[in-house]
């Protein structure tokens, strides 16, 4: 298998979610249970954390897994998407990650940004992303000759986080997409991978610095 550090993107062969289903009933979801991203331009609902109440407060909290402490799922979050992580993730994720729900509005797009801070640049930075409604492939990486747009998959997908990435949302509906990332940064095994991108066959943009994460 790839070295998973290696790796700017791999997508995984693991079963399908019943998409539909789960869109559904994320869409149903009240304006008042999400959160507005503005570092990104999205919204985000929490639905597995070390509370599961789903508040900001709970969703920063949660990005530093406390020994001793495990994560709950909110109510909120569809039984569709619960069941999925319970059979096909946590066998070779530890449960204890905080999970969230992107939902980027129609012809809009993601800021550009890093997913982690300047000091965790060099630690292992995986992040775990299914987008259950829209493209995988308005998900672009800034690298030295350009955007670098992922692969179409209709499978998970994990991609580094630590480099600079925006998403353009072209479709005339609601990209919704679930993550899973800090503090998981990554595992001692994983399923099979597919689509592949390497780390080696590309440079950082220049300038890609000033992407990081705000406090």
């Amino acid at each position: 298998m790839v070295n998973p550090e290696t790796l700017l993107f791999a997508s995984l062969n693991l079963a399908d979610m019943n998409k539909v289903v789960a869109a559904k009933e994320i869409l149903e979801i009240p304006e008042s249970k999400w959160l507005f991203d503005s570092y990104r331009n999205t919204h985000l609902l929490p639905v597995r954390t070390l509370a599961g109440v789903g508040t900001r407060a709970d969703l920063e909290n949660s990005a530093i897994n406390l020994e001793g402490q495990s994560y709950e799922w909110s109510k909120e979050c569809p039984e569709v998407i619960k069941d999925y992580f319970e059979e096909h993730i946590f066998s070779w994720i530890d449960p204890n990650v905080r999970i969230v729900i992107l939902k980027t509005s129609a012809k809009t797009s993601n800021a550009v940004h890093i997913d982690c801070l300047p000091c965790e640049l060099e630690d292992f930075s995986l992040k775990l992303r299914y987008v259950i409604q829209g493209r995988t492939d308005s998900l672009y990486y800034l690298t030295d000759v350009g955007c670098l747009f992922l692969p179409q998959t209709d499978k998970p997908f994990l991609m580094d986080g630590s480099w600079a990435h925006g998403m353009k949302n072209m479709e005339p509906f609601e990209k919704i997409t679930i993550c899973l990332g800090s503090p998981w940064r990554g595992s001692k095994k994983y399923p099979e991978f597919d689509q592949i991108i390497l780390k080696n066959n590309f440079k950082r943009s220049d300038g890609w610095e000033k992407y990081f994460i705000r406090n």
